[in-house]
């Protein structure tokens, strides 16, 4: 799911664009909603799923804030759009908002408002939960028990107030910084009976950490009644991949839903746009040498396009024709603006609105043809398991689905999972976090690789500023 940003949910539904008075590029002018990927009719491209955060609307004391928010989040334009809604949970650790965790009427009036707006627009939703944020205001982080205890109250809440048809889907939630913070959460808020659970991805600091929360949930039947898993941040392409298999093998656990789903969002093709003004280049197989044998490596990076006072007018192409909105732009459409503002920008919020819609559908298109890709040569590999033949991708993908089908097969106990997953470290580590790059990293031009590469869990900022801003 990408994770919307404010600049881009304005930019994609606004009726006119008075910020762009010297005319719209061709690709979008005259199409209203062209770069909502959520309209299936006025879209240049068609992606029904997206997150947003309640964080990000300001509700503050006034439920009526979301009315006037864009057409790209009612679902009553489109009923087959699927939005999941973030808490704002981190908003309000962070004091972002102005709503104190320590006044009890004002966070009644939050929690009631946001769900309120989650009803009224969301698909998916969370009770307002409370990572220990990084960055604080007053400084310092948010400790755990306050974190804690304040999250059990909004669990109280949903429980007291969620309606009892009708709605959306709401899921419970496990925070904490590390195995045993995470521990006492999750034995805390188990009981509350939700239609899923969510994680952020980086809590679990590695793959090893997270399956060994999810066996210990699958053991004491945590997922029976769940319809999704979410993991919050989740960038890099080779574990998105491993979770189509992980996702697979629990269905088939007796005490995990047929239908259950796993998803996760990412907010990198929208950051990479606005903060740091590059843009995702084609993903590519990079052929590797590993034990004498030749394997593959999916690879997926980005470029940075001119965005300087010399290129205003310029007619020559947008440098990566890998998308619809790309192949419809020169660089002269995004860089408009004079005199360039203090970062030497000439680019507009226009300009980043339309690098970050490449940058989406970029991503989208690299996880489904690497998902793709990989199906298609383990099914090789299957047929040709009496060889062992060892196929370019997918020899990590292929023993990865081996390992997830044993730890989660039923008649398997817990310390039998366990065990299985402690002895396959080194599988593991193809598929854990190798590198995570800070935002400022990429503004001053850091390209990773981010097939296997995340950025950083919280950045310094609470939203997305923009770079090219005024």
């Amino acid at each position: 799911m990408p994770a919307m940003q404010p600049f881009y949910m304005d930019a994609a539904s606004a009726p006119d664009l008075r910020h762009r008075p010297t005319g719209l590029p061709g690709v979008i002018s005259g199409k209203h909603g062209s770069l909502d990927f959520l309209d299936p009719t006025h879209g240049l491209f068609y992606y029904k799923w997206a997150l947003y955060s309640a964080g990000l609307i300001g509700l503050g004391s006034d439920a009526a804030a979301a009315k006037k928010k864009p057409a790209i989040i009612d679902r009553s334009q489109d009923p087959t759009r699927f939005i999941f809604v973030d808490s704002g949970g981190y908003q309000v650790a962070s004091e972002t908002l102005g709503v104190p965790l320590d006044s009890p009427e004002k966070m009644e009036t939050f929690r009631r408002n946001s769900l309120k707006w989650m009803i009224e627009h969301a698909d998916v939703g969370m009770p307002l939960d409370f990572p220990m944020a990084i960055k604080r205001k007053s400084g310092g982080s948010l400790d755990f028990d306050t974190a804690l205890g304040s999250t059990v109250e909004s669990l109280e809440f949903i429980r007291r107030e969620r309606p009892t048809s009708g709605g959306p889907i709401i899921l419970n939630v496990i925070q904490g910084k590390d195995w045993d913070q995470q521990d006492t959460w999750y034995k805390k808020v188990r009981s509350y009976s939700l239609d899923g659970w969510s994680m952020p991805w980086r809590a679990h600091g590695s793959v090893h950490s997270l399956l060994q929360r999810l066996v210990a949930m699958v053991h004491d039947k945590a997922l029976r009644n769940s319809q999704i898993l979410h993991l919050f941040g989740l960038s890099r392409l080779h574990f998105a991949g491993a979770l189509t298999l992980l996702m697979r093998a629990m269905r088939q656990h007796d005490d995990v839903r047929d239908d259950f789903i796993i998803t996760y969002d990412t907010k990198l093709p929208m950051v990479l746009a606005a903060q740091a003004a590059q843009a995702y280049t084609p993903w590519q197989i990079e052929k590797r040498e590993e034990n004498s044998k030749n394997v593959a490596k999916f690879n997926f990076s980005h470029v940075t396009p001119p965005c300087d006072i010399s290129n205003i007018n310029s007619t020559d192409p947008f440098p990566v024709l890998s998308s619809p909105i790309g192949m419809g732009l020169t660089v002269g459409d995004l860089c408009v603006r004079t005199p360039a503002n203090n970062n030497g920008s000439t680019w507009d919020i226009i300009s980043c609105a339309l690098v970050a819609a490449h940058n989406t559908y970029s991503h989208i298109m690299a996880i489904q043809q690497l998902n793709l890709l990989m199906d298609l040569e383990l099914k090789r590999a299957e047929q040709d398991s009496a060889n062992k033949v060892l196929l370019p991708l997918t020899h990590e993908f292929s023993q990865f689905r081996e390992f997830v089908n044993r730890i989660f097969a039923n008649g398997v106990s817990r310390d039998q999972a366990l065990r299985t997953i402690y002895s396959n470290r080194e599988l593991l580590q193809f598929f854990d976090r190798q590198d995570t790059v800070q935002i400022q990293a990429l503004k001053a031009g850091a390209l990773p690789d981010w097939s296997s590469a995340d950025l950083e869990e919280f950045p310094e900022e609470s939203e997305v500023p923009m770079m090219h801003a005024e």
